[in-house]
């Protein structure tokens, strides 16, 4: 797999395809350990190529690096800040119709917002952040 993402990493960061400034959002399972790291002011990068998507009703619960657990956190990304790690359109090559949007590795955020659901999903806001 080491080639194929080091290519795909270089496809998002250098190819000509369309950025998206649009907000997008992310769905995991996290362990409670996890989903707690995610507080107001935080700053981290997510350092795997990471998918998106502009629909909220289409995200799908992702794989982590890191063991899965019980919690829902839905991730609400805002991609206003002009930058090279801004979430790439990949619509034209993908083999199905879908809204994905796709992050190079490396892209860095902030929790702008936390709170949890009536259905005990937590909300985290984030802020794609340009350095």
């Amino acid at each position: 797999m080491g080639p194929y993402c080091v290519m795909y990493q270089m496809l998002l960061l250098f190819w000509n395809l369309k950025t998206e400034s649009r907000p997008t959002y992310r769905k995991m399972k996290l362990s409670t350990d996890d989903s707690e790291q995610y507080q107001i002011g935080t700053k981290f990068i997510w350092q795997s190529i990471v998918s998106s998507d502009l629909e909220r009703n289409h995200t799908h619960i992702f794989p982590t690096q890191g063991t899965s657990g019980p919690v829902t956190v839905l991730f609400t990304i805002d991609n206003s800040a002009e930058c090279l790690w801004q979430p790439k359109n990949i619509e034209e090559l993908a083999y199905y119709p879908e809204t994905e949007r796709t992050y190079p590795a490396g892209a860095k955020f902030i929790v702008t917002e936390r709170k949890t659901d009536e259905d005990g999903v937590v909300c985290v806001d984030l802020k794609l952040l340009p350095k």
